[in-house]
């Protein structure tokens, strides 16, 4: 009886003993000087397409966090064109694509640029609904919204600038027009410059595929 009382205790010593055993702490990435942007533009479904195989925020907050993973400071740019046009924004008026990309600002900044089919509608009720629902940022350099709703039109960053190690990054977001007349509804003012330059510089960036 002695000996299995022994035999049960020196078990429960060894048991104590192992799970006090402290785990080694995950070392963090060395982080990657600079800064890594992830350009989207006409986003308009939240899933993926092609019978899953294609597409989707999901694929991209995998990429964000894979990049990130590697020590990296991830941004992400949108171009415009997101609340309009799609069978779902008929529905919603595109405050399905503002969850989403509330969604993704929570895993890396993001900014966005207003694009033609954001104006898509007569009255300025869904663009109201969504900026005030954004927890991202707006920019916007050559046009203004002018909704009549104060806390609207003053959400519109202009000569934007963050800090990132000690430098300062500034954005600056065009609402670019192909036509010879700037024709946009009343509630955005897009009189100042916009029409769109017949040449741009091209851009040369680094593509990286997201995983399927």
């Amino acid at each position: 009886m002695i000996r299995n009382t022994l035999l049960v205790a020196a078990c429960l010593v060894f048991v104590v003993a192992c799970s006090a055993t402290p785990q080694q702490p995950q070392q963090e990435p060395p982080r990657v000087s600079g800064i890594t942007f992830i350009h989207l533009n006409d986003t308009y479904r939240v899933g993926a397409v092609e019978d899953g195989t294609a597409g989707g925020f999901g694929r991209v907050v995998t990429l964000i966090r894979e990049l990130q993973a590697e020590g990296r400071d991830v941004r992400i740019l949108h171009g415009g064109d997101f609340l309009y046009p799609s069978l779902e924004s008929q529905l919603w008026n595109g405050m399905q694509i503002v969850d989403a990309f509330n969604f993704m600002d929570a895993v890396a900044p993001m900014y966005v640029v207003a694009g033609n089919h954001e104006f898509d509608p007569r009255t300025p009720d869904h663009l109201i609904d969504a900026v005030k629902a954004s927890e991202f940022d707006w920019v916007g350099d050559n046009y203004r919204f002018a909704t009549g709703d104060a806390e609207t039109d003053r959400a519109l960053h202009e000569q934007f600038v963050f800090e990132v190690d000690g430098r300062k990054v500034g954005l600056f977001g065009l609402l670019l027009q192909s036509h010879h007349r700037c024709d946009a509804p009343a509630y955005v003012d897009g009189r100042r410059d916009c029409r769109a330059p017949r040449q741009v510089p091209a851009v040369h960036v680094h593509r990286r595929r997201a995983r399927a």
